[in-house]
C-alpha cells in the first residue's frame, strides 16, 4: 500500500506484501471468524487494521475508523499493487466511521470496556513466555470473540454479517493499538488471529493450479531479485554523489509514526509547561504528552548536526524492538527541524539512581539491571540484519521505567558492571579515574586486594559474594583494551543470567521462611 494523496493512514509503516494467494480463483473466507473477504485480501486486512490502530492511538480524534471522506482518499491505495486487492473486492468499503454502530466507537471508549481489558490481557505478551503458543493463542482468540459479542450486545446491534464483521475489526484494531509499543508482539497477535479464519465449505488449501502458482511466484521472485539488484546498483552510484538525506526517505522507515511539527510543539507545550529532561551532544530532550495522554520523550536534534546522523539513528532504532531497548515511536522532519519521539522512562537514568541518598539500589535490583542490559546487547549482536554494536553504553544511557526495568538508549559494557558493583558513577569519571577503577578491579579479581575494597559500602555487605566475584571477573575481561581477551556477549549474558537465578533462589528461600515480605524490600546477607 503506497501513500495516497490526502490519505491520513500511514500505510508505508505497514507495507502490503504481494501474495500468491491472489492468483487464480479467489477463495472466500471469513477472516477473524466474521469478516467476509477472500484469502487474497487477508493480508491487506491485517495491514489496514495496523494502520487504523496507529491512527487511533496517535491521531487527534482517537477514533478506530476514519471518516468517510478520508476513507475515500485511502481506499484507492489498495489499487496500486494487485488488481484483485481493492476496497470493493475485499469488502472494505464500509470500514469508515459512522457506517455502523461499532464503527463509531473511539479507542478511549473501548479502553473503558471490561471485555476489552480482558482481551488485551489475554493477548498481551502471550508469545514471550514458555507456555504453549497454542494455549495462549486459543485464550486470546476466545477473548477477542467475547469482546466482539459484548460490543454487539452493548449497542443492541443486529447480528448480521456486516455488523459482526465491523465489530470484529474494531476489537482487533483496539487491541493492536494497545500493543504498538512492541511491534513483534503485534505481528504475533495477527498471526494468532488466523486461528479464527473460516474457509468456505469444500475449500482445499492445496489448489489444483499449484504448478501455475509456483511458476508465477518463481517469475515474481526472479523479477524482484532483478529489481533489488538494480536498486542496489543505482543506490551505490547515487550515494557517491549525494550525501544529504532526502525527505522522501522517511517513508522507508517501517513502523514509525510521522509527527507534524504542530503535533510535536503541542506535545512539548502540553499544560503550558515546557520541561527539559536533559541535553546531549546530539540535541536536547523534552517531556511531551500526546493527545491520548501518553507521556513521551522528544529529542530535538541540534541544527548543527548533519542530517546523516539523524538518518543513522532512525535507521538503527526503527529496525530494532526489544523490551530492554528504548522504543522509537516516530519522528518529524519539517522546516529544517528534526525530532525523535521515544517512549518515556519516568524513573530517569541509572546514574541518577546509583548515587541517590534517600534510597539504595539493592543487590537484587543491580543484578536484574545487569542481566536485562546483557539480554538487550545479545539481541543487538544477534540481529537478523547483522550484528549491531552499541559503542556508547554508560549509566546515563541506561534509562529506567517506573518499575526500575532498564532500557538502553542512544546507540563498553564492562565499565557499567564495575560501577554497579563499586557504586561509582560513570559520568563523573575521567580517563584517569576510569583506569584507576579498572586497576583496582583487576587487583581484587587476582586476589591482591580483598573483595571488600571494591564492594559498594552502602550495600552493607548484602550481596552474594560468589556471584559478585564472578561478575567482577567478567567485567574485568570486558574492559580489556584488546578485543581478543574480551568475552562474547553469550558468555556475558550466561553469567548474568546465572547470577540472577541464584538471587531469585535466595529470595524465594528467605520468603518461604518468612524472613522477608517483598522482593523490593528484601535485605539478604549471604557473605
Amino acid at each position: 500500500m503506497n501513500t495516497h494523496a490526502g490519505c491520513v493512514l500511514n500505510f508505508p509503516s505497514f507495507p502490503y506484501h504481494l501474495s500468491g494467494e491472489c492468483i487464480g480463483d479467489q477463495e472466500k473466507i471469513n477472516s477473524w471468524g466474521s469478516f467476509p473477504t477472500t484469502l487474497c485480501c487477508r493480508d491487506a486486512l491485517t495491514e489496514l487494521s495496523k494502520a487504523l490502530a496507529q491512527q487511533s492511538r496517535f491521531g487527534i480524534n482517537h477514533t478506530l475508523f476514519i471518516n468517510q471522506d478520508q476513507w475515500v482518499n485511502c481506499s484507492s491505495s489498495f489499487l496500486d499493487h494487485q488488481p484483485s486487492v481493492s476496497a470493493d473486492s475485499c469488502h472494505f468499503n464500509r470500514l469508515f466511521n459512522g457506517s455502523s454502530k461499532c464503527s463509531s466507537i473511539s479507542l478511549p471508549s473501548m479502553q473503558q470496556e471490561p471485555s476489552y481489558q480482558h482481551a488485551l490481557n489475554e493477548c498481551a505478551d502471550q508469545f514471550k513466555t514458555s507456555s504453549s503458543f497454542d494455549d495462549k493463542c486459543r485464550n486470546c482468540t476466545i477473548a477477542i470473540v467475547q469482546a466482539r459479542d459484548s460490543l454487539l450486545a452493548q449497542f443492541k446491534a443486529n447480528r448480521d454479517n456486516i455488523e459482526k464483521a465491523i465489530c470484529t475489526v474494531a476489537v482487533v484494531t483496539s487491541v493492536a493499538a494497545g500493543k504498538l509499543d512492541d511491534p513483534l508482539s503485534v505481528d504475533a497477535f495477527y498471526r494468532c488471529l488466523h486461528a479464527l479464519d473460516v474457509f468456505e465449505p469444500g475449500y482445499i488449501k492445496l489448489k489444483s493450479s499449484l504448478a501455475k502458482a509456483i511458476l508465477a511466484l518463481l517469475l515474481a521472485t526472479i523479477g524482484m531479485m532483478l529489481a533489488i539488484a538494480l536498486i542496489k546498483y543505482v543506490t551505490k552510484k547515487t550515494n557517491g554523489e549525494h550525501k544529504r538525506v532526502q525527505t522522501k526517505e522517511i517513508t522507508t522507515w517501517s513502523g514509525l509514526y510521522r509527527f507534524s511539527k504542530a503535533e510535536i510543539e503541542n506535545a512539548i507545550n502540553f499544560g503550558n509547561e515546557r520541561k527539559c529532561l536533559g541535553r546531549g551532544s546530539a540535541g536536547q530532550v523534552y517531556k511531551g504528552v500526546l493527545p491520548s495522554g501518553q507521556a513521551v520523550a522528544i529529542k530535538q536534534i541540534y541544527r548543527t548536526n548533519t542530517s546523516d546522523s539523524f538518518k543513522r539513528e532512525v535507521d538503527g532504532l526503527s529496525r530494532v524492538r526489544h523490551p530492554n531497548l528504548v522504543c522509537l515511536f516516530g519522528c518529524c522532519m519539517e522546516d529544517g527541524e528534526q525530532y525523535l519521539v521515544y517512549e518515556y522512562c519516568s524513573a530517569g537514568n541509572l546514574a541518577q539512581h546509583l548515587l541517590r541518598k534517600d534510597t539504595i539500589l539493592t543487590w537484587e535490583k543491580r543484578i536484574k539491571i545487569l542481566r536485562d542490559c546483557a539480554l538487550a546487547l545479545r539481541y543487538l549482536h544477534r540481529h537478523i540484519d547483522g550484528c549491531i554494536v552499541h559503542r556508547d553504553i554508560k549509566l546515563t544511557n541506561i534509562l529506567l521505567t517506573e518499575k526500575l526495568e532498564p532500557k538502553l538508549s542512544d546507540f563498553g559494557f564492562g565499565i557499567v558492571a564495575l560501577q554497579l558493583l563499586s557504586g561509582q558513577k560513570v559520568i563523573e569519571l575521567d580517563l584517569d579515574a576510569r583506569d584507576q577503577l579498572t586497576r583496582k578491579a583487576k587487583d581484587v579479581s587476582m586476589g591482591k586486594r580483598p573483595l571488600t575494597d571494591f564492594v559498594d559500602l552502602r550495600l552493607n555487605g548484602n550481596i552474594n559474594s560468589v556471584d559478585f566475584e564472578s561478575i567482577l571477573q567478567i567485567a574485568v575481561l570486558c574492559v580489556a583494551k584488546s578485543s581478543k581477551g574480551r568475552p562474547s556477549i553469550d558468555v556475558v549474558f550466561d553469567e548474568m543470567e546465572k547470577s540472577w537465578k541464584n538471587t531469585q533462589t535466595e529470595v524465594q528461600k528467605f520468603r518461604s521462611t518468612g524472613m522477608i515480605n517483598s522482593f523490593d524490600n528484601s535485605v539478604i546477607q549471604i557473605i
